[in-house]
């Protein structure tokens, strides 16, 4: 279980930095925009496998608390 949870780990980690370099100007400046945009594309889909990868990772923590 420890293992699913460092792969998982490691793909949320990728989907993040993916984000940040989608709009080309890091983390830091999206945080600091004032207007908003859609998400299309693929930058829609890495946005929402991030969701999912971390309520996987989520219940993959709790599970293994729980188990071990």
């Amino acid at each position: 279980m420890i293992y699913l949870q460092i792969v998982i780990s490691l793909l949320l980690i990728i989907l993040i930095l993916i984000q940040g370099q989608s709009g080309g100007k890091g983390i830091l400046w999206e945080s600091m925009k004032s207007s908003y945009h859609t998400k299309h594309g693929a930058e829609k889909i890495v946005f929402l496998l991030t969701i999912v990868m971390t309520i996987v990772f989520i219940t993959a923590a709790i599970a293994n608390l729980l188990i071990g």
